[in-house]
């Protein structure tokens, strides 16, 4: 979710397949089989229950700030009195994505181990109930979940870590990091530096992404389909005060931000190309001496020329501060502020409201932090309405249609075996003097059968399988009908076991 500021360290949880000595031992993983107990979450299938927005959310929250896991439910409609259950009741779930297409939803979702500090990334076909799980995370001992973002394409997620961002293609299972961090404790702003919460833009073509400095951070703009992934446009000097938390345009040429460390933010703007930001509310970040402070603590689209964003004003006070929270709209050809909804005062436990645009209406959806119930905010005359039950999350508004248009996967054009495929031809790759072990059936504690040397060239002779961490081809066999043998280590995605030399298998 974009309340959140900061992801902590993820470390590779998965043994290697190749080896020239003693079998390793298998791989931990939290991989399950197809789930039954849930049952299949089948939208309405008319059309004008197509249009309607979907909320999806958590009930209940598992934890608090900065572990937004529980059992992630989705309704039909905008109060929740159609609710259907995605993913089972015994698994603390963080929401990654959904896709629509071809008549199908998925529901992507990282599932947290019971018995360790293993995380899993789902896929559930929201029509049959299956679950298929992709790839097994081991964070670092300091992280307490795993959250990703997938790709609008349906194609990539990206996801934080210690080492930087990191890009998972699940097409094809490579990995690669598109941005490295350089963590080194209290060093100056500008040496010692992070990247966390990567978020896609609609188009799916740029990620938002925010670095973290040790008392500071900015939004940054990132390209992850370039050669070598930069940080975009802005440049800012060590010390420079700019948004630290974003949230995209519905046109992917702009975003809103706002937050600073420990001192009152405004509401600030940055587009393309430059994406140099400006604060649209100055006069917050310049109080006067006694004066409240006041800080944006969320923003939110609502079209092309109007933001909606939330003033948490800071009233110091006996026995304690209490903070005045309200929500008003910013008109970019305008410059007029209005405001729209006053929640009044609230203590200092309480969180700020998170905002989510709801598609082809005027209302927003929030979580309010007062009443712990999510609730609807009408834009046009600020009414609110209590939606879904108390201690319900909302963490996106979506609608099961079809792709919007000029989202496609941003890939090379498509050549015959390019990738790796039924009926294609491989070859053996980056194993050295080692042999690559070929196993009777997909998995680390399958029976070694033979073993393939370096250069050795196979065809693949069916669909791969994901097991213990690593994906699974079928290869001819001398006595059954196919073996298996690993595509490569996930911790090393450019050191393929097996490459595509690009051509079709000898008939």
């Amino acid at each position: 979710m974009k309340a959140l500021l900061c992801v902590a360290a993820l470390l590779l949880l998965l043994a290697i397949a190749c080896q020239g000595g003693e079998e390793a031992p298998p791989t931990p993983t939290s991989t399950p089989a197809a789930v039954s107990s849930v049952a299949a979450a089948s939208p309405s299938a008319t059309p004008e229950a197509e249009r309607e927005p979907r909320l999806i959310f958590l009930r209940p929250e598992v934890g608090a700030y900065a572990r937004l896991e529980g059992v992630i439910h989705m309704s039909d409609d905008l109060v929740g009195s159609n609710v259907v259950q995605l993913t089972p009741g015994d698994v603390r779930a963080s929401f990654v994505g959904l896709t629509q297409g071809d008549g199908t939803s998925t529901l992507y979702y990282t599932a947290a181990g019971e018995l360790s500090n293993v995380f899993t990334w789902e896929a559930r076909d929201l029509a049959t109930g299956e679950t298929t799980g992709l790839a097994s995370i081991e964070p670092a001992a300091s992280q307490v979940s795993l959250n990703g973002r997938l790709s609008p394409d349906g194609r990539y997620i990206a996801w934080a870590n210690d080492d930087g961002i990191d890009l998972l293609d699940l097409e094809t299972d490579a990995r690669r990091r598109i941005l490295t961090s350089n963590f080194c404790g209290r060093g100056a702003v500008g040496d010692c530096y992070g990247y966390v919460s990567p978020d896609w833009s609609p188009d799916g073509r740029l990620l938002l992404v925010r670095k973290t400095f040790w008392e500071t951070g900015a939004a940054i703009i990132v390209d992850p389909f370039q050669e070598v992934p930069q940080e975009v446009g802005q440049s800012l000097p060590a010390g420079a005060t700019a948004a630290e938390i974003a949230a995209w345009a519905p046109t992917s040429d702009a975003w809103c931000g706002y937050g600073h460390f420990d001192s009152p933010s405004g509401l600030w703007v940055s587009r393309q190309p430059e994406w140099q930001p400006r604060n649209l509310l100055p006069e917050y970040e310049a109080p006067e001496p006694g004066d409240p402070w006041r800080n944006v603590s969320d923003c939110v689209w609502l079209d092309e020329h109007r933001i909606a964003f939330v003033t948490v004003t800071t009233r110091l006070g006996q026995p304690e501060t209490q903070y005045g929270i309200t929500v008003s709209i910013y008109d970019l050809e305008t410059a007029a502020v209005t405001l729209l909804a006053d929640f009044g005062l609230a203590p200092p436990t309480v969180s700020w409201p998170e905002l989510f645009r709801v598609p082809g209406s005027d209302m927003l959806a929030f979580n309010d932090p007062k009443s712990g119930r999510p609730g609807l905010l009408n834009t046009t005359d600020g009414t609110r309405t209590a939606i879904l039950e108390p201690g319900d999350v909302v963490v996106a508004v979506t609608q099961p249609i079809a792709w919007p248009e000029g989202i496609v996967a941003a890939e090379p054009e498509a050549r015959p075996c390019a990738l790796l495929s039924d009926g294609c031809e491989v070859q053996v790759t980056n194993v050295g003097t080692d042999q690559l072990n070929v196993r009777e059936e997909a998995g680390m504690e399958s029976v070694v059968k033979g073993k393939l040397s370096e250069g050795d060239i196979v065809c693949l002779t069916g669909s791969s399988v994901f097991d213990d961490g690593f994906r699974w081809w079928p290869v001819p066999s001398d006595v059954d009908l196919y073996d298996w043998v690993a595509q490569g280590d996930p911790k090393q995605p450019d050191r393929p076991w097996l490459t595509a030399t690009g051509r079709k298998c000898e008939e």
